[in-house]
This record gives C-alpha cells, sequence and structure tokens, in this order.
C-alpha cells in the first residue's frame, strides 16, 4: 500500500511541476504582450543588460535595445521583461 501512495504522490508532483511550467510560460508572454514601442524594460534573470527600451512587439517576438547587450530579438514565452518606471 505503501509503494501506491509514493506513486501516487511521484504523479502529482510531477503533474504540478509541468503545469507550473506552462502558467508561468503563459503569464510571461501575457504580460509581455503589454509592452508597446519607447517602453523601457529590464530582464530581471540578466541584470547585467542594463536598462531597455522596446523597439517592437510582434508575434511573440520582442526587439529591446539594451544598454550592456545591444539590440536583441527575444521570443516573448521564454523571457520575463519587467516595466522600468522609475527613470
Amino acid at each position: 500500500m505503501r509503494e501506491a501512495n509514493s506513486e501516487v504522490a511521484s504523479f502529482r508532483v510531477s503533474c504540478w511541476k509541468s503545469l507550473s511550467a506552462t502558467l508561468e510560460r503563459a503569464l510571461s508572454d501575457n504580460m509581455n504582450s503589454l509592452l508597446e514601442p519607447g517602453m523601457l524594460v529590464r530582464n530581471p534573470a540578466e541584470p547585467e543588460w542594463g536598462l531597455g527600451q522596446v523597439q517592437s512587439n510582434i508575434n511573440g517576438k520582442l526587439t529591446v535595445n539594451f544598454e550592456n547587450m545591444g539590440k536583441m530579438t527575444l521570443e516573448s514565452a521564454k523571457i520575463t521583461l519587467l516595466q522600468e518606471r522609475n527613470v
């Protein structure tokens, strides 16, 4: 009986991790869809990139010109950018 409970618990954890990753990608893509050209953003996962200015946001592709990385084209579903409001 313990083995069955362990398998069920393991299955639940696996499902939860998969669902969490899917939701994280969906929320990230949805938040990035609000970004418009001219907005200032930062990538919290890569703070050394510096401040960036959105150049375009078309079909899930963001083009952002970062201070320390130059112009980059990013897949919206794979990155979360935060709007910088205090500049």
